[in-house]
């Protein structure tokens, strides 16, 4: 074997290679730098900005705290400037405790007495000592229109009650530096508010999340709408949707936030949306305060809340409860007075000038400021009186010799003065003898002949209870229409008419030439509808006087009238609880405008005896008005001009109770209104243990002569309702629990409210007569779902003019408590001084407040609300 040749490298590529090596090892260093800048420096980086931001979070907590009672109103240069210095002291507290800043208590106050600079704190007040860490600080409530906010996106400037917290830290470089980066500061920052506690308004419509209807379904995906030039005056608590708010009218005044906050879960700023003004002025159709723009905030979407039902323990419907039970309850089928239906029944009020014999009389509504009262309507110049007169379309008595033929049998009015204010009427001079004026037949009753004419009685003004009635009146024998002593002998019977039906016959009294009083008295219960009384009168002549023509004489009444017991007092008409298709209160007609009351205990007056009052059915709710009964026609129906008043009440709808359209459902005519539970009684509300009331407000009078009679005030203000609701118990359905006692027994009425043997009827005293435990509103209208959750939406309440406008004749509504409705799309307009509504709960709403702003108050005791983190948020 040959050896084969070495090949040998030469020295200079041998060279070239240990360079390139060297190269290759620099570039790889390189990269080491750079993995370790990354693992190190950014990772530090990554931790500063993680305890900034945690520090950022707490300060701002621990100011928005400050703010826990939402039900404030003002600004930091305002009433609001307490709070606002407590904001900021809370804050730095905690920044000076989580950053060991080295600050005194001294220093925070000095610091917590006004906003940072725009440039931030950087040194110890008073002094250029600098910052422990060398920290640029920035804490302001309301957040600064600045790039200390704006620059880093926050979205809350110059919000009231609103805190903001920025920590800048100048932050070292470990490898970073050797590749020529220089580190910035690293920043921290978050703002915080209070977190919704009591929603005046909320709406629970989320799109894409069944049921959908409604403007949340389509493609804004709004739920709540402002339309008209009024807009929304939240009062008290705040606005929360589940989607956007929209604020139609531009030129509006939008919300008007006196106390609380707007929220929402989704949307955007634009000119279709509300108003995101950045150097806090109010914005017209957007949000302010009155001088300062808002924004509204957002928070997580909120469930529907399950409201117990007032009819859940309800089973029975029978107009007379029979086979109620202490737990098969009863909501009453009602109607019309009189009528016991089967079913579900129609109450119909009267206009008492077109039907002035009425049962059923509506009341006069009469509108004070912004206030209203109802009250029994009389015919001008007549008050409530015992004294029953002969009446006809309540003419002047201008009657004078008019004979038998001439009016048809019938007569107008005979009487000058009741007997209540001249002793003997009509027979002594004035009015002199004869009389100025009377009603007499012709001489023509012959020997055995007779001949009658009626008197109808004008119906009282008053309920008379039990008692005698005496009839008077003053009679004369008459010659050619002129009282005379001469000529056959003329009688006088008086029979007593009740409906065409004589109830009762007086004795016979022999006339003669001078016009004499006479009476006589009719038993107790001979007289059951004083509406339909009437006197006839009948006049004859013995048989075997003379027939000789100038002996035939006639007979003439000059006065008469009936005394009732004195009249208990006049009430408007009194609707009482139970299940009805519908309520009607007519159109106002001749410049009157009619009402009718909500009465929750039935009780139409005073009683006599334990029995003489309608009262409650054994085991009915007190105060439980349901309506529908399977119709698509049910509705309440109040007339132009007109109102329908109830306090202590809870108005319960059916699923199948309709939308109002083609005469039904909930219809409120121009002017007319719907006022519910506002009546206000000095003293604490239990289910409002906290707001005491000091004013007295009460929309139903006794007296038409003294307005400020009440109508038996209640003990409490009405907000409680008639069925409350414990908002906090969890889970599942919310609590509900009677206002009212139930009565369970047909004993007379003793003992304590709260006695479960406690009889009908039930007083009125006896409302919320028991403390209840925990968060309890009043349930106003409580709007029945098919199902939870509800298989469809329906739009049960809708009172709207339909095209808005601004005439200052739209429908009105006013009521405290609770509209509950969350699966229902509910429309609110507000007129005739008239706007005023307590808690809202819909599936979507949409208000219109005309050319005045529709007032949202939260009626319920403020619960303090917890601080929240605003921002940053998802895409900050």
């Amino acid at each position: 074997m040959t050896d084969q040749p070495v090949a040998r490298v030469p020295l200079a590529l041998a060279r070239h290679r240990q360079g390139q090596a060297l190269v290759l090892y620099a570039l790889f260093l390189l990269v080491l730098l750079g993995a370790s800048a990354l693992a190190v420096d950014y990772a530090n980086w990554l931790l500063i900005d993680r305890r900034l931001q945690n520090v950022a979070d707490h300060a701002s907590l621990a100011g928005a705290a400050m703010f826990d009672d939402q039900f404030v109103a003002g600004s930091c240069a305002g009433v609001g400037q307490p709070q606002c210095d407590d904001a900021r002291a809370q804050a730095w507290a905690s920044l000076n405790e989580d950053l060991n800043l080295g600050l005194s208590d001294a220093d925070i106050t000095t610091l917590a007495g006004s906003d940072t600079p725009d440039a931030g704190q950087t040194t110890i007040p008073g002094t250029s000592t600098p910052l422990t860490g060398g920290h640029t600080i920035w804490v302001t409530t309301p957040p600064p229109a600045n790039s200390s906010y704006q620059g880093v996106g926050g979205r809350y400037a110059l919000n009231y009650a609103v805190v903001f917290v920025r920590v800048d830290e100048p932050t070292s470089t470990y490898f970073a530096r050797a590749l020529g980066f220089v580190a910035r500061d690293r920043v921290g920052w978050a703002t915080a508010g209070p977190l919704p506690a009591d929603f005046a308004l909320e709406v629970f419509c989320r799109n894409n999340i069944l049921p959908e209807h409604g403007a949340c379904g389509g493609s804004g995906a709004t739920s709540l709408v402002i339309d008209g030039q009024g807009g929304i005056r939240l009062v008290r608590g705040d606005i929360g949707s589940n989607e956007s708010l929209k604020i139609t009218a531009a030129n509006g005044q939008g919300v008007i936030v006196q106390a609380g906050n707007v929220f929402v879960v989704e949307g955007s700023c634009s000119n279709a949306l509300w108003t995101c003004p950045d150097d806090g002025t109010p914005t017209l159709g957007g949000i302010s305060d009155g001088t300062t723009g808002k924004n509204a905030f957002f928070m997580p979407p909120q469930p529907v809340p399950h409201y117990a039902s007032p009819l859940d323990g309800v089973t029975i419907s029978g107009a007379d409860c029979r086979f109620a039970t202490a737990t098969d309850l009863c909501v009453p089928y009602r109607g019309q007075p009189g009528a016991m239906p089967n079913q579900p029944g129609d109450w119909l009020c009267d206009d008492p000038r077109i039907y002035p014999t009425s049962s059923n009389p509506c009341g006069q509504a009469i509108p004070v400021s912004n206030s209203i009262r109802c009250v029994a309507w009389t015919p001008s110049g007549i008050d409530p009186s015992p004294f029953l007169v002969p009446w006809k379309d309540l003419r002047t008595n201008t009657v004078n010799g008019v004979t038998e033929n001439g009016n048809n049998l019938k007569w107008q009015n005979i009487d000058d003065d009741s007997q209540a204010f001249t002793p003997d009427p009509d027979t002594t001079s004035p009015p002199g003898n004869p009389p100025a004026d009377y009603v007499h037949l012709q001489n023509n009753l012959g020997p055995g002949a007779n001949r009658s004419f009626e008197v109808a009685l004008r119906p009282p003004f008053g309920t008379p209870p039990n008692g005698t009635t005496t009839v008077r009146y003053a009679a004369f024998k008459t010659h050619d229409a002129t009282p005379t002593d001469a000529g056959n002998q003329v009688d006088v019977v008086v029979r007593v008419l009740e409906n065409d039906v004589v109830i009762w016959t007086s004795p016979t009294e022999t006339l003669t030439g001078t016009p004499t009083q006479y009476s006589f008295t009719i038993n107790v219960g001979m007289i059951t509808n004083y509406n339909g009384l009437s006197l006839e009168f009948e006049f004859s002549t013995p048989a075997g006087q003379s027939n000789v023509n100038t002996d035939k004489n006639g007979g003439g009444v000059s006065w008469a009238e009936a005394e009732t017991p004195s009249p208990l007092a006049v009430l408007p008409p009194m609707i009482p609880p139970g299940y009805y298709h519908s309520i009607t209160v007519p159109n106002e007609s001749g410049g009157f405008g009619w009402c009718a009351v909500l009465d929750p205990t039935a009780v139409y007056r005073p009683p006599a005896s334990p029995t003489d009052s309608p009262g409650l059915e054994l085991y009915q709710l007190p105060g439980i008005y349901r309506f529908g009964g399977g119709s698509d026609d049910a509705k309440i129906d109040v007339g132009t001009g007109s109102f329908l008043i109830g306090d202590a009440v809870t108005l319960v709808f059916n699923p199948e109770f309709p939308d109002p359209t083609g005469g039904r459902g909930i219809i409120v005519g121009d002017r007319g209104a719907l006022v519910l539970n506002t009546m206000r009684v000095p003293g604490t509300p239990p289910c409002t243990p906290t707001e005491t009331e000091s004013s007295t407000y009460n929309p139903s009078s006794v007296d038409p002569s003294d307005p400020d009679l009440p109508l038996s005030l209640l003990p409490y203000s009405s907000v409680c309702a008639a069925w409350t609701v414990d908002s906090d118990s969890q889970p599942g359905v919310h609590a509900g629990l009677m206002a009212w006692p139930i009565p369970m027994t047909e004993l007379a009425l003793t003992g304590a409210c709260g006695d479960p043997t406690l009889a009908q009827p039930v007083a009125r005293d006896c409302y919320e007569s028991t403390p209840t435990p925990g968060n309890y509103r009043g349930i106003t209208f409580y709007f029945t779902p098919d199902a939870f959750p509800a298989t469809s939406i329906t739009r049960r309440f809708q009172m709207s003019t339909g095209g808005g406008g601004c005439t200052g004749n739209e429908p009105g509504i006013a009521f405290k408590g609770v509209l509950y409705a969350p699966y229902d799309d509910v429309i609110i307009s507000g007129g005739s001084s008239f706007a005023t509504v307590g808690q809202v709960l819909a599936w979507t709403a949409k208000f219109n407040g005309a050319c005045a702003a529709i007032d949202l108050d939260y009626p319920y005791d403020p619960a303090p609300a917890p601080p929240y983190l605003l921002e940053p948020g998802i895409g900050q």
